[in-house]
């Protein structure tokens, strides 16, 4: 973090923050996460910084990030997404229902017809656990609902309930994922 008369700057090396930008202040509010600059025009945003790359939305306001085929900045808006690979390359602007974008911040993830192996991915974040999956091919399928984020164990037994896959604990954070 670096404020001073003239700026303000946060760095982001990795994890996820939300950030509240109070109107009034002359000095820009900038985030850097990897390859990407996020500077506020007085708003509320996500950035999401993975080894994967960096993802940006807008809970409220708007920002400013590099755009995907010139130097001009692009400006997004509430409800607007947009993803970086990890060398800076923009991917394109989406729309995203913003309360299950932020649902993490109150305990929750949201998703729609995602494939399993980001289910997965996502939920492992907050809670570790290792995986043995027998087909790989299952791991393709679309999952949508809300998980818990602190209830690792109820989240695979709802999984276990509404895909066709079978999932036995083998451990104390070890789990087994078969086709049904």
């Amino acid at each position: 973090m670096h404020y001073s008369r003239r700026e303000r700057e946060i760095r982001l090396v990795s994890g996820r923050a939300v950030f509240t930008v109070a109107h009034g202040d002359m000095r820009p509010f900038e985030v850097f996460a990897g390859q990407v600059k996020v500077r506020d025009i007085g708003t509320q945003f996500d950035v999401r910084h993975r080894a994967d790359g960096v993802a940006i939305a807008v809970h409220d306001g708007k920002v400013e990030v590099p755009g995907t085929a010139s130097p001009a900045p692009v400006a997004l808006r509430r409800g607007q997404r947009i993803g970086y690979a990890p060398d800076g390359a923009a991917g394109p602007v989406q729309v995203v229902d913003i309360d299950s974008y932020s649902a993490w911040r109150e305990g929750k993830l949201v998703f729609q017809a995602r494939p399993l192996r980001e289910v997965l991915e996502e939920l492992g974040r907050y809670q570790p656990a290792s995986l043995t999956v027998t087909a790989p091919k299952v791991l393709d399928t679309q999952v949508s609902g809300v998980f818990p984020i602190g209830d690792l164990s109820q989240a695979m037994q709802t999984i276990a309930a509404t895909l066709p896959v079978r999932i036995a604990r083998t451990g104390e954070s070890t789990w087994r994922i078969d086709p049904r």
